[in-house]
C-alpha cells in the first residue's frame, strides 16, 4: 500500500487502514477460493501474524507512543528512561535489570549510576494486558471542546491551592519507586508526599507548605520503624493513621490521598468505594494489617512444603546411590560365578530399572 503525499499520515493513516481491515475480517470468516491442482473450490481463511516496521511505523500501527519516556513496547510501563535537563532528549537506563541476579555489574556503582540494581527485568506484557490498557486508554474526540474546558477548569482549580507542590508531573508512585531504589529500603508513603514540599534547591515551596512539613516530620519515623518492619511496597504502607492521615485529616469519601498511580481504596483497603466514610476510615488500617499476616502465613506455609520437599530429594539420592552398589555387586558376584562353573552358569542380563 502506497501512500501518496509530502508528509507521512501520522494518526491519520487509519483512514487507509480501514479498507485492509474490512479485507482481513472477511478472511477470517473465509472466502470462497479456486484450487487449480484439484479444480475445485475450496473455502480460503487468513490471518495477520505480525507486521514489520520501523519505530515511527509502529506508533502510527498499534498506538503505542515510541517517542517519549515509555518508548520501549516490550518493557511497557516499566522502561526506564530519564530526560536529559539540557539536551532535551529520553535517555534509556536500567540494562542491569537484564543480567543475571549475581552478576558483578548490578553491584558496580562507579561505573553507573551511582546505584546498585536489584530489580528484575520487565516482563513482556500479555495479549490480554494490552488488550486491558486499551480499553482503559480510549480517548474522547478530540473535537467535543472536552479538553479545553478541562485545562480551564484544572488551571482555575490550581489558583485556589494554599499549598503548591514540586513534584511536577510525576506521579507519586513512581516517586516512591525512584526514592526505594536510591535508598535500598521501602518507603512509606509520608516521605513521598513530603519530598513533594520541597524545591530542589532545599527551600519549601511556601511557608503552609513547610508547616505541614514540620508536622509530617514530627510522625514519620513511627511510620519509617513501620515500613521497616513489614518491609512491603509503598502501596501497602498507605493507610489513613500514618502521618498523612493525622496532619491533613480524615481522607474524602471514596478517594485516599497522597497514593497516587491509578491505586483505588478497594486496591489498598480490600473495601469497596461506596463503604468508605468518616465513620469506617479508621478499620482501613486493621484490614491492612490482617493481609500482611495472611500473606506471612502463606508464606510460612510455602516454606515448611520445601523444607518436606528437600529432605524428600536427600531420601531419594540416598536410595539412587545405594542401588548403584547393589548394582556393582551383583555385577561382581556374576563374574566370579561365571569364572568358577563356566558354560554351566546360564547367562542373564541385570536390569537395574
Amino acid at each position: 500500500m502506497i501512500i501518496p503525499g509530502p508528509k507521512m499520515p501520522g494518526n491519520s493513516i487509519d483512514v487507509y487502514l480501514q479498507p485492509l481491515i474490512a479485507e482481513l475480517k472477511q478472511l477470517w470468516s473465509g472466502v470462497n477460493a479456486y484450487d487449480c491442482s484439484t479444480k475445485e473450490m475450496f473455502q480460503l481463511r487468513a490471518a495477520l501474524m505480525w507486521t514489520i516496521s520501523d519505530f515511527p511505523g509502529l506508533d502510527n500501527l498499534s498506538g503505542w507512543n515510541t517517542h517519549t519516556s515509555l518508548t520501549c513496547p516490550s518493557c511497557n510501563y516499566e522502561t526506564d528512561s530519564m530526560r536529559l535537563k539540557f539536551g532535551r532528549k529520553y535517555c534509556f537506563m536500567g540494562h542491569r535489570q537484564f543480567l543475571p541476579h549475581d552478576h558483578k555489574y548490578r553491584y558496580n556503582k562507579k561505573s553507573f549510576n551511582g546505584f546498585e540494581e536489584h530489580r528484575p527485568a520487565p516482563v513482556p506484557p500479555s495479549g490480554l494486558t494490552l488488550l486491558r490498557q486499551i480499553e482503559k486508554s480510549r480517548k474522547r474526540p478530540r473535537d467535543d471542546g472536552t479538553s479545553k474546558a478541562q485545562s480551564a477548569q484544572n488551571t482555575k482549580n490550581r489558583t485556589k491551592l494554599k499549598v503548591s507542590h514540586a513534584g511536577g508531573s510525576k506521579s507519586n508512585a513512581r516517586r516512591g519507586r525512584q526514592m526505594e531504589q536510591k535508598l535500598g529500603r521501602p518507603v512509606c508513603r509520608s516521605e513521598v508526599v513530603l519530598s513533594t514540599l520541597l524545591k530542589k534547591n532545599g527551600n519549601y515551596v511556601n511557608e503552609k507548605g513547610k508547616i505541614l512539613a514540620d508536622k509530617i516530620s514530627e510522625h514519620l519515623p513511627e511510620d519509617q520503624e513501620h515500613a521497616a518492619t513489614l518491609g512491603v511496597p509503598l502501596k501497602i504502607l498507605a493507610h489513613p493513621n500514618d502521618a498523612i492521615g493525622k496532619v491533613y485529616g480524615v481522607e474524602h469519601s471514596g478517594r485516599v490521598r497522597g497514593i497516587g498511580g491509578n491505586v483505588c481504596p478497594s486496591d489498598v483497603f480490600g473495601m469497596p468505594r461506596h463503604s468508605i466514610s468518616h465513620a469506617n476510615v479508621g478499620n482501613f488500617s486493621n484490614t491492612s494489617h490482617q493481609r500482611v499476616e495472611d500473606l506471612e502465613k502463606h508464606v510460612e506455609t510455602l516454606e515448611e512444603k520445601l523444607t518436606g520437599y528437600e529432605e524428600t530429594k536427600e531420601k531419594l539420592e540416598e536410595t539412587k546411590k545405594r542401588l548403584a552398589q547393589n548394582e556393582n555387586h551383583l555385577e561382581t558376584l556374576h563374574r566370579f560365578l561365571q569364572a568358577k562353573f563356566g558354560n554351566e552358569l546360564p547367562s542373564f542380563n541385570i536390569d537395574s530399572s
